[in-house]
């Protein structure tokens, strides 16, 4: 919208730079149109006409180099002005290209760690599934161990009992070998005392 403004008064600066002398317009009426009979041409114009349309010609002039140079300004000042925003487009092309490349680098180092913690993770659910089948053995082993601590103090309680049962059978074993050795000693003293009459019998039959 400015540019286009700027171009308006450019046109209207030079429409009204550029406006025809009415002796030009004389002349050039003049030049095109053929003499009508009967008709007195127009005079000739004098010097100083001349000489001020001539100064007002390189008024014109000027005016118009000024112009010139003026919109030549403009136009490097554009020229420059693309020249700096194409820079600068290259500039953020590429810092947009670097920011791309640092993103897909982002992203292919987090596929990396995602597909290394994936690999983790499994590594360490059989790490976990071997530790809980070595519970689950540690348990039954333990089990085990208290079973066959249950049945070792089973096993000792039975023999501690049967020790007892022993103990006491030696105990009345030797009562009743203490009794069979009485009951021996008074079956010697009673045969002892047998003999000792049969002796007195006989010795009464020999006497008489």
């Amino acid at each position: 919208a400015g540019r286009g403004d700027e171009q308006e008064d450019e046109e209207e600066e030079w429409s009204e730079s550029y406006r025809p002398l009415a002796v030009e317009q004389e002349h050039l009426g003049s030049a095109g149109a053929a003499p009508e009979p009967g008709r007195v041409p127009p005079p000739q114009p004098s010097y100083e006409q001349l000489k001020e349309e001539n100064a007002i010609l390189r008024s014109k002039i000027n005016k118009l180099q000024i112009l010139s140079e003026t919109q030549a300004d403009k136009m490097r000042k554009l020229e420059k002005k693309l020249e700096e925003n194409k820079i600068k487009e290259e500039k953020e092309a590429q810092d947009l290209e670097a920011m791309v490349q640092h993103v897909e680098q982002n992203l292919q180092l987090m596929t990396k760690r995602a597909a290394k913690a994936e690999n983790s993770a499994a590594k360490l659910r059989q790490e976990n599934a071997q530790l809980q089948a070595e519970l689950r053995n540690s348990r039954l082993e333990k089990e085990e161990l208290r079973a066959g601590q249950a049945g070792l103090a089973a096993a000792k309680q039975n023999a501690e009992a049967a020790l007892q049962q022993l103990l006491q059978v030696t105990a009345s074993s030797r009562a009743s070998i203490r009794q069979l050795l009485s009951g021996a000693e008074s079956l010697q003293l009673v045969a002892d005392l047998l003999k000792s009459i049969d002796r007195i019998s006989e010795v009464s039959e020999d006497g008489r």
